[in-house]
């Protein structure tokens, strides 16, 4: 998509509100509130049942309010916040397709009390944790990247560096005049759900600021907030290791090259990986006139050398990394799950080569090694599968799904 949507994506009560406010500010954005809550709550597919009495419009209906932020986003740059909990079902690769994802986190300690008080039958689905934590993981797999992780004290306490560095990862300029407004005047400029009291602290506001109104219930004091706040803070927790800092950002290599007596240089893991992050871009180098023990398979019949560290991933029967095409003509190297540091970077090698005769003795240590490298074409169906489910190369996946058996190149 040629004009990606800016969006936050939070959860209740965690100052989304006031930092839309201020990006409505900047001037240089559409900006929208929730597009999403309506189709959870009034379209004729909604999620949940708070406005049964409320006849379901069809205009607020997921697609049709998808369609009305792309068809926008072609005209005007636009920015929304909104909460995944309102649409869990309909993440898929076109869905994140249109968005460039950001998120903001508040600590549910201080976010629940604040979110009971205006809701006291509030559901746990509605908290938004769970959902705000499956999108980020979603959104990783999907760009290979850690996307930005505001943290809502951070966001209080360090207001002018946070939000520079939002901007900077944006790729936005910052505008520091935005930090201090006006209140709304107007409650629907701020809010679309109910009576329109949720933001009526922001009303009153002139920048972010800490407030805790005396009759908010502690989590310590009542059993339904205890038990969200246990459900809840996990997900916060893993999602606040990722949170910004104002340093400047620069990704960090979290991985050292070794030598193994028995596998000669490797990859090894010296920070901690999640499921689809990119470890690193392996461009062609050149060609191979034909296979060797070096090369990588790019198509049915080109086989390249990539520059390193690509070139020294080892093969495993059991990988914890997988690849995929990228536009300088070898491989993007992905975590395949969670890696910890001191783990071995290695993909099975029948995820680029349709035969391998690159390791005639595997040391992998897997349960299910094989005991030497194969082409993905040599292996059997269900290795097959495991690997295409994984990530392989774009002419063996489109070889896998068209069924076909042949023997290998």
């Amino acid at each position: 998509m040629k004009n990606k949507i800016l969006a936050l994506w939070s959860t209740p009560r965690s100052r989304s509100t006031a930092f839309m406010w201020m990006m409505k500010q900047r001037g240089d954005f559409e900006v929208l509130q929730e597009p999403f809550g309506r189709s959870a709550y009034y379209s004729e597919e909604r999620i949940f049942d708070r406005m049964a009495d409320a006849a379901p419009n069809a205009i607020y209906n997921y697609q049709a309010v998808l369609r009305s932020l792309q068809q926008t986003s072609q005209r005007v740059p636009v920015f929304i916040k909104d909460f995944p909990y309102y649409f869990p079902h309909k993440i898929t690769d076109e869905f994140l397709a249109c968005f460039q994802h950001t998120f903001l986190i508040r600590d549910p300690a201080q976010m629940l009390p604040s979110y009971y008080y205006k809701m006291p039958d509030l559901k746990f689905e509605e908290c938004g944790y769970k959902e705000l934590c499956k999108l980020f993981e979603r959104v990783v797999e999907f760009t290979g990247e850690i996307p930005v992780v505001v943290n809502a004290d951070d966001l209080v306490e360090r207001t002018p560096n946070i939000v520079q560095a939002y901007c900077s990862r944006s790729g936005i300029p910052f505008m520091p005049e935005t930090l201090t407004w006006v209140p709304p005047g107007d409650s629907r400029e701020i809010g679309w759900w109910g009576d329109r009291s949720w933001n009526d602290d922001l009303r009153v506001s002139h920048g972010f600021h800490q407030i805790r109104l005396s009759d908010y219930v502690s989590i310590h004091d009542n059993p339904t907030l205890r038990r969200f706040y246990e459900l809840c803070l996990p997900y916060y927790e893993y999602m606040n290791q990722y949170r910004l800092s104002e340093e400047p950002s620069t990704r960090p290599q979290k991985y050292k090259i070794v030598y193994h007596r028995a596998m000669g240089r490797i990859i090894v893991a010296t920070g901690h990986y999640i499921r689809g992050e990119r470890i690193c871009v392996g461009r062609c180098r050149g060609s191979a006139p034909e296979r060797d023990t070096h090369s990588l398979q790019i198509s049915e019949h080109e086989h390249v050398y990539l520059d390193e560290p690509a070139q020294l991933f080892s093969h495993s029967c059991e990988p914890n990394v997988y690849i995929k095409d990228n536009d300088y003509g070898g491989y993007d190297f992905h975590a395949a799950g969670r890696i910890r540091p001191g783990e071995i970077l290695a993909f099975h090698y029948g995820m680029s080569e349709a035969e391998s005769i690159a390791v005639k003795d595997c040391y992998c240590g897997a349960e299910n090694c094989m005991g030497r490298s194969i082409g993905f074409k040599e292996a059997p169906l269900h290795v097959q599968t495991h690997l295409y489910r994984l990530g392989v190369a774009a002419y063996l996946h489109q070889w896998y799904e068209q069924g076909v058996v042949e023997t290998p190149c």
